[in-house]
């Protein structure tokens, strides 16, 4: 308990469905009981797809702003699956996370789109810079 309220930011993880939504209602007044500000929660929205409640339709339901939304992406964690790797960094759930987890260092990723760009993406090799 002392680590969530000493924490700079706290996520509820739920999927687009009725009942995640329910229980993401309840850890975030869970979290309002031990006293974490709302605006150190944030929701994480998992598989969602663009056929899924709204954005806004979400937080009605979940109680919360969403602080992001990560895709399905079937074919990338299919891909994934069958070669016994982990989900590959150029996968588009792959970028998500990459890009979520820059964010919470404050960084962003370059998106190179030159030639030597694309082929560091081949590589795997990706570039941070600060966000000022």
């Amino acid at each position: 308990v002392e680590l969530v309220r000493r924490a700079r930011e706290v996520f509820v993880v739920a999927t687009p469905e009725i009942p995640s939504m329910a229980l993401a209602n309840k850890r975030f007044e869970e979290l309002g009981r031990l006293s974490i500000p709302k605006t150190r929660m944030g929701l994480l929205m998992n598989r969602w797809q663009r056929s899924d409640p709204s954005v806004d339709q979400i937080a009605d339901m979940a109680g919360h702003s969403v602080t992001r939304t990560f895709s399905t992406d079937y074919a990338g964690r299919r891909s994934a699956i069958l070669a016994g790797r982990p989900l590959t960094a150029q996968s588009k759930l792959g970028v998500a996370y990459s890009e979520f987890a820059a964010e919470l260092f404050g960084k962003t990723i370059v998106h190179d789109t030159s030639l030597t760009g694309k082929l560091k993406s081949l590589w795997g090799i990706r570039e941070t810079t600060s966000v000022t």
